[in-house]
């Protein structure tokens, strides 16, 4: 991208420090690598036939600045001792890459771009500009004008650019570890998050500037650190991370996996949905009995739907998310009415095992129409669910146990928000 102004140095390590503690942010998993990069060289690419990228990929879909043209675009990542497995990807008829040496102005071309800032406290990133011909530009500094330019690609690098006949293109790299640790002179924690963004750009054919992590700017610039988003490095495939949540249930920045949070009791956060309706003048309650393979509470009654806010979302966005995936509820956002906060805590032993529970939960209530036996369940999470009269359930949660693990302080906060409401 063109030159445009940047930070002056002294201003953008406090503004480093203070984006540390803002979150939740854009978060994306990067699992183990279980497949190589796609050998692109003269070859057309299309996502679909290519096993690296059979996993989740970082949609570059946030267009702040106008402009009509907002081609498809994605990053996909994975790693492995050698360092950062990268595939940047776009679908457009036509590309430009007119520039072919190494360094040269690649962000004029049809360009695709990662930026990365690998280390916790250390302004600097690493910024690496891919076009169409597979000419690249490389950097490292806290801003645009303050940072340098590499001479050569770095060793094992190996930058490659697929051909084009209209439709996908790609570009794919590894940023090795052993490189970054030697560019930034300290040594890489992979379980700490790195930060990044991933581009798509054009400043020839089709004029576009789109990004994966939303940038809040006057006008394009991709040199905006304290736009970066999340970047985790999980230890095996299928690892969910949290963030970690003070006692108010702000976010702190950190973040934890499933089974680490479950098993020291880290603070994290919930979204509680309340299925309701009134039959005769009472209240009912939709309760989901949980899989028997559940690692808490297996075969007992529950909130209507409940789950873990993924590291990087909100508390509305998951809560509409576990209502489909567990019930095949797809409620609008405006059908979901926050009825309040409050706190889940306790240990207790299930399967053999001691389970930590230190959460923070926010409750909705959902009451549309709802067809309980017409409902799509989610097998390996409910077993089935069933309408209960929520006040005799209210009386009965203190003696049985066996049959409910509703969580009094939900329900509680379900009862006062139907009384000052209805």
């Amino acid at each position: 991208m063109k030159q445009r102004r940047g930070a002056a140095l002294a201003p953008l390590q406090a503004l480093f420090d203070q984006i540390q503690i803002m979150s939740p942010m854009k978060t994306h998993i990067i699992y183990p690598a279980v497949a190589p990069l796609p050998a692109l060289a003269g070859r057309v690419f299309n996502p679909d036939d290519e096993r690296f990228c059979r996993g989740a990929f970082a949609p570059i879909d946030c267009y702040p600045w106008a402009g009509n043209y907002r081609p498809e675009a994605r990053a996909y990542l994975a790693w492995d001792d050698a360092g950062l497995r990268v595939l940047l990807c776009a679908n457009e008829p036509t590309v430009s890459g007119k520039v072919t040496a190494f360094g040269g102005p690649v962000w004029t071309d049809s360009c695709l771009e990662c930026f990365l800032q690998p280390f916790g406290g250390e302004p600097r990133y690493v910024n690496i500009e891919v076009n169409a011909a597979g000419a690249a530009l490389i950097g490292i500094g806290p801003d645009r004008e303050h940072r340098g330019l590499l001479a050569v690609c770095p060793e094992g690098m190996d930058i490659q650019a697929s051909r084009h006949d209209g439709g996908w293109w790609a570009v794919a790299y590894t940023v090795p570890f052993r490189w970054l640790e030697e560019a930034f002179g300290r040594s890489l924690d992979r379980s700490a998050p790195i930060r990044g963004n991933f581009y798509s750009c054009d400043e020839s054919i089709h004029p576009h500037f789109g990004s994966w992590s939303p940038i809040e700017a006057p006008k394009p610039d991709f040199h905006r650190p304290e736009c970066f988003g999340r970047l985790i490095l999980a230890e095996r495939t299928g690892t969910e991370y949290f963030d970690v949540c003070d006692e108010q249930g702000e976010p702190t920045g950190a973040v934890v996996s499933r089974d680490t949070a479950h098993r020291e009791g880290i603070r994290h956060r919930t979204a509680h949905v309340w299925v309701v309706r009134r039959v005769d003048g009472r209240w009912q309650v939709l309760l989901q009995k949980r899989s028997e393979n559940k690692d808490s509470f297996p075969g007992k009654y529950d909130t209507s739907s409940a789950g873990h806010i993924p590291a990087g979302d909100g508390p509305l966005e998951s809560a509409l998310r576990e209502l489909g995936e567990e019930l095949g509820i797809h409620a609008k956002p405006e059908q979901l009415h926050c009825a309040g906060t409050f706190d889940i805590r306790y240990e207790k032993e299930f399967h053999g095992r001691l389970f930590r529970d230190n959460e923070f939960s926010h409750v909705y209530v959902y009451m549309e129409p709802v067809d309980a036996d017409a409902l799509t369940l989610q097998a390996e999470e409910v077993s089935r669910v069933d309408w209960f009269d929520l006040e005799q359930t209210w009386s009965e949660l203190p003696t049985r146990r066996d049959i409910y693990c509703v969580p009094t302080q939900g329900m509680t906060v379900l009862r006062r928000y139907l009384k000052d409401k209805y």
